[in-house]
């Protein structure tokens, strides 16, 4: 589907005003993924504290954001420069990790081991099956602190779902000028 204008450039504005220019694609690839504004940033941190919210409420479990672990920080091979560890999210896991974790994430932070669970999820709103597995161990901590009551995993999808839709399409308008 075409949501951006045949010869439109990208109108994100840098920290000094000027535009980023770039020409942008029919399907508003450009729009979603450009960082010159910070609007994708904002996307992120909006994702992220969904991520922490939902798993406090459904597991019971205490969430804190941003957080540091320097034990897991490393020196770049390619710049050699030191890249500090800092998780979107952190809490106890009463269970097992999902098994499976998003690759790059996994190296990057390998001295995690399976305590961490990346919840990828593509610009275009697909989840990776970490991100599935984390919506299915919500709904199964909901379940067991919340017997009887109705499962969160329809909900959880929809919210997850509406953040990224929403965020996309401001990134998309912005970078039409809207």
């Amino acid at each position: 589907m075409s949501v951006c204008p045949a010869g439109a450039t990208c109108w994100h504005r840098r920290a000094d005003g000027t535009l980023c220019g770039a020409s942008l694609d029919a399907r508003g690839k450009h729009a979603i993924k450009c960082t010159v504004q910070g609007l994708k940033i904002k996307q992120h941190h909006t994702l992220r504290d969904w991520g922490a919210k939902t798993w406090q409420t459904c597991s019971g479990m205490p969430t804190r954001t941003e957080q540091r672990v320097p034990a897991w920080d490393r020196v770049n091979p390619q710049t050699g420069r030191l890249e500090e560890a800092i998780l979107d999210f952190a809490s106890a896991d009463p269970g097992k990790s999902a098994p499976d974790a998003a690759s790059d994430k996994q190296r990057r932070y390998a001295e995690a081991g399976a305590s961490l669970q990346p919840l990828p999820l593509e610009a275009g709103g697909r989840p990776g099956e970490d991100f599935v597995a984390f919506v299915r161990r919500c709904g199964s901590m909901w379940e067991t602190n919340h017997p009887g009551e109705a499962s969160p995993i329809p909900r959880l999808w929809y919210e997850a779902s509406s953040l990224l839709r929403v965020a996309n399409a401001e990134l998309i308008l912005s970078a039409i000028g809207k």
